[in-house]
């Protein structure tokens, strides 16, 4: 094996590992959405949506795969956000949780380009399906 094989290698180990801590860190997100309630902000030009949790701080990105990336609180490995730089995209690649996306992103849509404030009871069913976007 040459050594551009093993950083591959350690690459995704070091990948994988970060994935599975999100997955063990995030068990209460339902619950965590629906205290803190979220905002969110869509970009029809871009199709670029965006779910807040929570008070604004500093973050890390996990990017999922191509159209999913967490936004995480460095520390606590807690998501505090959710990142969907093309809706479209997403709801072809991701059908199961597509619907759900696609009710907070028609709320957003209702005023482009502007960050929208989302009671923690309009998060309802919302929040639970949000647990599915977690990598596995």
């Amino acid at each position: 094996m040459d050594a551009s094989t093993d950083v591959m290698k350690t690459i995704a180990a070091e990948y994988d590992a970060a994935r599975r801590r999100v997955v063990a860190e995030n068990g209460d997100l339902s619950e965590r959405i629906l205290a803190a309630g979220a905002v969110l902000y869509y970009d029809p030009e871009d199709d670029w949506f965006l779910l807040s949790i929570g008070e604004p701080g500093e973050t890390v990105t996990l990017e999922i795969d191509d159209v999913l990336s967490l936004r995480l609180d460095p520390a606590t490995w807690k998501v505090v956000g959710v990142e969907i730089p093309d809706v479209s995209a997403f709801t072809a690649q991701r059908p199961d949780v597509a619907k759900d996306i696609l009710t907070l992103v028609r709320l957003a849509a209702a005023r482009p380009g502007t960050y929208v404030s989302v009671a923690a009871l309009q998060m309802g069913q919302v929040a639970a399906e949000l647990r599915e976007l977690l990598p596995v």
